[in-house]
């Protein structure tokens, strides 16, 4: 299978999971004290986007599956690129072990060691960006939700707990 196919299945799939997260967040209560903007405002417009942004790019990958399927030979056959699809099966089991151990172990830990793990299984990049990214971007996002948006973050389970209590 060629890499645009797999990149297009692998967009529509998380288009698809947007589009269902955007009517999860509609199905919000509502709550006071975010009564002007409403619970789901923030999730519907990361879902939102989210869902556009895959969309163009499933597009845009099935354009360039359909342009490599009409100039390649009619006599060739379509082999299954095996070691790419382990790779996004992987990150796709890395994701479900982030989203089942996010509450026990806390945000600001699963999201850092998440971020690591994704980073070190892509090719290229530079270790210090790798190794630097993730904390940052983990406190950075830590800040916003809980200093800006004032909304709670999983702090995690016994000394987990703990530890999150050292940030924030």
């Amino acid at each position: 299978m060629s890499k645009h196919a797999l990149d297009f299945a692998f967009a529509m799939l998380l288009c698809v999971a947007c589009i269902f997260l955007w009517f999860v967040a509609d199905g919000f209560r509502g709550s006071p004290r975010y009564a002007q903007i409403d619970t789901d405002f923030w999730p519907k417009i990361v879902t939102g986007v989210a869902a556009v942004l895959t969309g163009i790019i499933a597009a845009q990958n099935a354009y360039a599956w359909w342009q490599e399927r009409r100039l390649s030979q009619v006599g060739e056959t379509i082999t299954m690129d095996w070691a790419r699809i382990g790779r996004m099966a992987a990150m796709g089991g890395l994701v479900l072990l982030y989203f089942f151990t996010f509450d026990r172990v806390g945000f600001l830990l699963a999201t850092v060691a998440f971020l690591w793990v994704a980073a070190f299984s892509l090719h290229g990049g530079r270790i210090m960006t790798k190794i630097i990214f993730a904390p940052v971007f983990t406190i950075a996002l830590t800040a916003l939700f809980t200093k800006v948006l004032g909304l709670p973050v999983p702090r995690g389970d016994g000394v987990f707990y703990q530890f999150s209590l050292m940030f924030y």
